[in-house]
């Protein structure tokens, strides 16, 4: 399941699109700037970002240049 967090800066309204992965990590897939409805190709966009994280997580993890 995928969720979304809406903010406002000024006049523009943005969306997070993102998911929870475990218990304790929340992937931000991307964002966008609000319009009436979630476009579907930022929709199927952030599933497919799920899937490949979901597929291989420790492809997507952040690591400090001194750890790789």
């Amino acid at each position: 399941m995928s969720y979304e967090l809406r903010v406002r800066v000024g006049n523009v309204q943005y969306r997070m699109l993102y998911f929870f992965f475990g218990a304790g990590v929340a992937v931000v897939s991307h964002g966008i700037v609000k319009e009436r409805a979630v476009p579907p190709v930022e929709i199927e966009r952030a599933i497919e970002r799920k899937i490949n994280v979901m597929a291989s997580p420790q492809d997507h993890l952040f690591r400090q240049e001194n750890e790789r």
